[in-house]
């Protein structure tokens, strides 16, 4: 009699493959999906002149290895200037959770100005909206002297929205 030779396939081999199963329908059904725009990009559209917009992120938290540290408030404030201008100034808080010694502090600051190149869709027109983005980096409070730059930019993505660049 000859036998044949038993393969046993481990349990979490068999549970691994039914997960895919399960995610790999689920990751390419086509569906729509909405999503809140992050603080680090900017959209094609301004503020109109004399109004002041608030963008603020209530609380996140961000953790680097054993680090752990609150952010709050993330703050993005633009006033506009004239037709298609708008100033931008921006900061957040973080304050370390995981230790005591450093204490709350200003980061990620920043005022720019922006201007919208192409009105589009997100004015209310025909096409997409192209708009810039550019200002200077501000040094934080943790005594890091260091300047910067930044040039940002926005074309639509599909014709409904932005994209930064």
């Amino acid at each position: 009699m000859v036998t044949r030779p038993q393969f046993a396939v481990p349990r979490s081999s068999k549970n691994l493959v039914g997960a895919m199963l399960v995610a790999l329908p689920l990751a390419v059904w086509p569906r729509s999906a909405a999503a809140y725009r992050p603080f680090d990009g900017t959209d094609a559209a301004v503020a109109d002149p004399g109004e002041v917009e608030l963008e603020w992120q209530s609380a996140g938290a961000r953790r680097e290895s054993s680090q752990t540290t609150l952010i709050a408030p993330a703050t993005v404030v633009n006033i506009g200037l004239a037709p298609d201008w708008e100033a931008v100034f921006e900061g957040q808080l973080e304050t370390p959770l995981s230790s005591s010694i450093t204490p709350t502090s200003l980061t990620a600051a920043g005022t720019f100005l922006k201007h919208v190149l192409r009105p589009g869709s997100l004015q209310n027109k025909e096409g997409p909206s192209i708009a810039t983005e550019f200002g200077v980096l501000l040094p934080d409070s943790r005594a890091i002297p260091e300047w910067g730059q930044a040039l940002r930019g926005s074309y639509p993505s599909d014709g409904t929205g932005g994209r930064s660049i």
